[in-house]
């Protein structure tokens, strides 16, 4: 139920045009004619929960009101309900044609009513306003957003809707616009002053999960909420793209009708087979307040908007509220929710990571903060990367700064680990650089045994052990594992080549010290790939020829693994069109030093590529596609002669684990459906 607040820009803006006013007490009792929605009573869109809101409260202060729904039903053309008269009036289905034919036959017939004041919904339908004028009527355009921006609309039907704005802007005794930015908008082009209303809601209480865990098997903060239309202005296919890219552990509600349109063809191709993503169709009543209320996360990925009512009602119920980054949400937004760059997928799926993670505790933050004060060496620098942290994380970097002069922050919009490595990096001053990750912690001893062994052997990586603690979904800690490192020694002279195969497939930068010039001098960088960023990383800086590298058998890193907290365990469409990057690099790292005809290089080759590919395969199996697109995938990846050459020649003992094993002995048999299958029922357990 719609509440109309009116404020006005200020009231001496108001524009007469010479035509006579319907305001006060006398003009109770006239006749007011709606147009422009598609039916009454509905809430199928903001337009309809507005005009019904409206005719309603018009009704209660003595108005006659007739809204003008679109297209004819048989026996139920002319009804009332709530003492608003509602009137179908023929026209075309056809989108383009459908408002244009349906706004002239409704201004006609309310010509023939002697309505006293007719008030056009859109610009679109707002084209006939001027023959209203001609008959000496009292016209009102409320603008519901620039239409004319979206890019459903082809040449005809934009050109239609940009004349719609015109008839608005130079004939309507009224202009009525939603948002700030559309006020500015028509001042500055027409020189028109327009009325400022904004949309209002209702303000009710929250509902706990009772309706949509029973129909949708949702519970109180597991799931992303999208409501709305399923049309491209309002960008629910950006949602389900950044959705599909992004690393949550949160399920995808869409609420909202499918029309039969291309546009949403698309979408149900998208989300087709993905049980983390769930359509609900038209929703009202307390099933859709029970959404808003327990959704973890309300998005609005809109290229275009007047003033959102589902925005409005998300926010009214204290719900956080993630938005694209057009003016019309962002100034409702300011102080209450968080944005994205409009039509980017990327930074959507960045942003649902950022806003939809598990925050950390205080006494997770505080412990990893204290395990570098612990440290028994006290020369150390700790630049703390607040990478657009909304769970309080950049406040507790800053109070640790003021404590302590060893720790220095920087604050940066999120951008990605890679982003945030790379600004710690351009910052730091040390000799030697290594990587802290979120939650993870360091053995006290860390910083004292890494700098005795730089001062016995000037090494310019060191690798060293470590403990891996595994945790599931709610926090709880299930194990933990030792973890040794690759290798141990110390290797002089040029080593990179002759470690070449044991430093081929490193990855996990936390457990390496890095001597920073090398770094410098290598320009090495992180990328912003999901998945091996840090190896990545690792083989752009080992292909230098290093004079010393260093492996110690001492274990001074915790790494906490949680349940569903890699990247790896999500899907990544991206990767399906280029998912060798890594054997790729390794291989070109190869090729430089010479080593192509060298065995054991071929060897690590091979082992780099069989790993891609069965991060591969398990990456299509975690997405949307059919068991017989996911085959079609693996089959495609074989017929590549480089992937092809090293399932054959890679020992079934050099896989690293008894799963890697079979499901390798089975891609030598090109037993593409089998390995599949296999993969697909692993990541089910």
């Amino acid at each position: 139920m719609l509440q109309l607040s009116c404020t006005q820009k200020p009231a001496s803006h108001d524009r007469q045009n010479g035509s006579k006013r319907c305001h006060g007490k006398e003009d109770f009792g006239m006749k007011v004619a709606m147009i422009g929605h598609k039916d009454f009573p509905s809430r199928s869109g903001g337009v309809e929960v507005m005009v019904g809101g409206l005719a309603t409260s018009l009704v209660r202060r003595g108005y006659e009101v007739t809204v003008y729904n679109r297209g004819l039903q048989k026996g139920h053309n002319v009804y009332t309900t709530e003492g608003v008269q509602a009137r179908r009036i023929f026209t075309f289905q056809k989108a383009s044609l459908n408002a244009m034919v349906y706004s002239f036959l409704a201004t006609f017939d309310a010509l023939t009513r002697d309505c006293d004041v007719i008030h056009y919904h859109a610009i679109g339908p707002s084209v006939p306003l001027v023959i209203a004028k001609l008959f000496g009527k009292h016209t009102v355009c409320t603008v519901h957003g620039l239409n004319w921006k979206v890019d459903k609309w082809g040449g005809f039907a934009s050109a239609y809707l940009r004349l719609g704005e015109r008839v608005a802007a130079k004939y309507a005794d009224d202009l009525v616009v939603l948002s700030e930015s559309e006020w500015n908008y028509f001042q500055e082009k027409y020189d028109r002053t327009a009325i400022l209303i904004p949309n209002a809601v209702q303000m009710r209480q929250p509902l706990p999960c009772n309706l949509i865990r029973e129909k949708y098997g949702l519970e109180a903060g597991s799931y992303i909420l999208y409501v709305g239309r399923i049309s491209p202005e309002k960008g629910p296919l950006d949602l389900v793209e950044g959705y599909l890219k992004a690393h949550t552990d949160k399920k995808l509600v869409l609420a909202g009708p499918f029309a039969e349109t291309e546009y949403c063809t698309t979408v149900r191709e998208k989300i087709a087979g993905n049980p983390n993503i769930i359509t609900t169709g038209y929703v009202v009543g307390d099933a859709l307040l029970e959404l808003y209320s327990n959704c973890a996360l309300f998005v609005l990925p809109s290229h275009t908007e007047g003033l959102s009512l589902s925005l409005l009602e998300a926010l009214s119920l204290g719900v956080k509220c993630l938005v694209s980054d057009i003016p019309e949400n962002t100034t409702v937004t300011a102080d209450y929710g968080t944005a994205f760059r409009t039509e980017d997928t990327d930074s959507l799926a960045r942003a649902l990571e950022r806003d939809t993670a598990r925050p950390l505790t205080p006494e997770q933050s505080k412990a990893q903060l204290d395990s570098l004060r612990a440290q028994t060496c006290p020369d150390w620098e700790a630049i703390l990367v607040d990478d657009g942290s909304p769970d309080g994380c950049g406040a507790l970097c800053d109070a640790a700064a003021r404590q302590d002069a060893r720790f220095r922050v920087i604050h940066q919009k999120n951008a990605g680990v890679g982003a945030a490595r790379n600004a710690g990096l351009a910052a730091a001053r040390g000799t030697y650089v290594q990587f802290l990750d979120s939650d993870d912690a360091l053995e006290p001893q860390m910083v004292e045994v890494l700098c005795r062994t730089v001062r016995q052997t000037d090494a310019d990586l060191i690798m060293f052990g470590g403990y891996e603690e595994h945790y599931a979904a709610d926090g709880t800690r299930t194990g933990c594992t030792d973890i040794a490192p690759v290798l141990e020694g110390v290797y002089r002279g040029d080593p990179c080549p002759q470690l070449f195969p044991q430093l081929s497939a490193m990855s996990l930068v936390t457990r390496q010290l890095f001597r920073r010039r090398c770094i410098e001098e290598g320009r090495c960088r992180f990328t912003d790939y999901k998945i091996a960023e840090d190896a990545l990383f690792f083989v752009s800086f080992y292909r230098q020829h290093l004079h010393c590298v260093v492996g110690i058998p001492e274990k001074l890193y915790r790494y906490k693994l949680r349940a569903s907290g890699s990247a790896s365990q999500s899907y990544h469409p991206e990767r399906l069109a280029d998912n060798f990057y890594l054997s790729d690099a390794v291989e070109a790292v190869a090729r430089d030093w010479g080593l192509n005809d060298d065995p054991a290089c071929r060897r690590a080759v091979n082992h780099s590529r069989v790993l891609d590919l069965q991060l591969g395969i398990k990456n299509v199996c975690l997405g949307p596609l059919s068991f017989r697109q996911r085959t079609a995938w693996l089959r495609q990846a074989l017929r590549i002669p480089a992937v092809r050459a090293a399932v054959r020649d890679m020992p079934l003992q050099d896989a690293r684990s008894r799963n890697d094993r079979i499901k390798l002995a089975l891609q030598k048999m090109r037993l593409c459906a089998v390995v599949i299958a296999l993969s697909s029922w692993n990541n089910r357990r």
